[in-house]
């Protein structure tokens, strides 16, 4: 497979894809890789706690975004 350089992850990725007959997994927009992600945040709850603020690192927002749904359900208060 070639490729060119115009190309962005996601064609590449459908092309593999497509060529070897694979699944594609989001990395960070689709709700089961958001659950997974909160899971960090989750056990972090279960083992201190409600917490005052939760600071979590932003890249694709997967784990941003799971870590701000399981910190609205199990520590309310948490900034």
């Amino acid at each position: 497979m070639t490729y060119q350089k115009h190309e962005n992850r996601e064609q590449v990725a459908a092309k593999l894809a497509k060529e070897r007959n694979l699944p594609i997994i989001p990395p960070f927009d689709h709700p089961h890789i958001v659950a997974g992600q909160g899971t960090a945040a989750k056990e972090l709850f279960e083992e201190t706690g409600p917490l005052d603020v939760l600071l979590v690192p932003c890249g694709g927002a997967g784990l941003l975004s799971g870590c701000a749904l399981a910190a609205r359900k199990l520590s309310p208060l948490c900034a």
